[in-house]
């Protein structure tokens, strides 16, 4: 069942254009992440499904049901939408269990007061009802926020940045806490992020953004592995592209011959992205790269790698194995996936 559908929707401020033709699905329990840089339209979307925006062009149904668009505006009030945003926005001068009962409009004290103490402990956060926001910590707050949003029992839950004003560590934890949540209330939701380890690890679709348009929309498997545009490859992970030649054998390149699983025309020029996990490399005297430098990041050393034909590529090896600058390598591709660009698409068979 779908709950959300967006029918190339458009919105425009003066003269810069937030939202560009936009159109995608939401099915119910589907938790679905619009992942992008900022200012490409991720918010103002979040905004014209809540009805907080009006589109300029085109139709957002929920549940079916026109909300916006062809004459038809439904307010925010009575479209059914649960919000957490980025600052949680709680009132500080009220008790946690009022914050939670502050949607809760059109019931009577007694099964609000239940809905509460169900809400309370169903995010963890029994005993707590009596506290204020201050009295909690960020991770509680933000879990009162949800217990908010959920309490009515909407149609579908909006995250905007939700977990921007945690730290590292918190964040990780929360990413679970909050993907748990929403997974045990079979809840269907919509996730606003610039994160892309947040997006891949809590949506089950995800949606890259960029200037307003809709670059791409997957599974994180599909997005990662297979981008349709170099925006997209460069946005989701670190990627380098290399020249190739399509000839009979395959995909010639200066690191090997790829397979030709396509079908691209022979004689046709592409760049083939390269990840750097899928990179080797040992150290050779007589090799035909050099290591130009290395950034540590913990788990792993990325190696930046100056080919023969003086092009960078990058390298992931374990942060055990130290290699100097300037010392000569041969290198190894062995992509997971191939993947070729034509300029700025994913290049097609004739």
């Amino acid at each position: 069942m779908t709950r959300i559908e967006l029918r190339n929707v458009a919105k425009s401020y003066d003269d810069v254009k937030a939202i560009d033709d936009m159109s995608f699905t939401v099915e119910k329990g589907e938790i679905f992440a619009f992942l992008g840089p900022s200012g490409c339209g991720k918010t103002t979307a979040l905004r014209l499904i809540a009805g907080v925006e009006t589109p300029d062009s085109g139709e957002i149904l929920i549940d079916g049901e026109p909300v916006a668009g062809g004459g038809v505006f439904i307010p925010p009030n009575r479209r059914n939408v649960g919000m957490v945003f980025q600052g949680y926005a709680l009132f500080p001068h009220l008790r946690v269990k009022d914050n939670i009962a502050y949607g809760l409009t059109g019931f009577d004290r007694e099964k609000s007061e239940k809905i509460v103490d169900n809400m309370l402990e169903f995010v963890g956060l029994e005993g707590l009802g009596d506290r204020y926001p201050h009295q909690l910590s960020g991770g509680q707050q933000q879990r009162v926020a949800l217990a908010r949003a959920l309490a009515p029992c909407p149609v579908v839950i909006l995250l905007d940045e939700p977990l921007s004003n945690l730290d590292a560590d918190m964040r990780a934890q929360m990413r679970d806490e909050v993907l748990n949540i929403l997974k045990k209330a079979h809840s269907t939701a919509i996730l606003v992020t610039h994160d892309q380890a947040e997006a891949f690890s809590m949506a089950d679709c995800v949606a890259v953004l960029n200037a307003g348009r809709t670059e791409q929309v997957g599974t994180p498997e599909e997005i990662y592995h297979f981008p349709s545009t170099r925006f997209v490859a460069d946005f989701v992970g670190q990627a380098d592209f290399i020249d190739g030649l399509v000839e009979k054998e395959g995909i010639e390149t200066e690191l090997g011959v790829f397979p030709n699983k396509a079908g691209l025309a022979e004689g046709s020029d592409v760049q083939l992205m390269i990840r750097p996990d899928d990179i080797t490399f040992t150290v050779d005297d007589q090799g035909g790269a050099v290591v130009e430098g290395q950034e540590f990041r913990g788990s792993e050393n990325i190696y930046t790698l100056s080919l023969a034909s003086g092009k960078l590529v990058h390298s992931s090896r374990p942060s055990t194995l130290l290699v100097e600058r300037g010392t000569r390598v041969s290198v190894t591709a062995a992509p997971a996936h191939i993947v070729a660009f034509s300029g700025d698409r994913v290049a097609r068979p004739p």
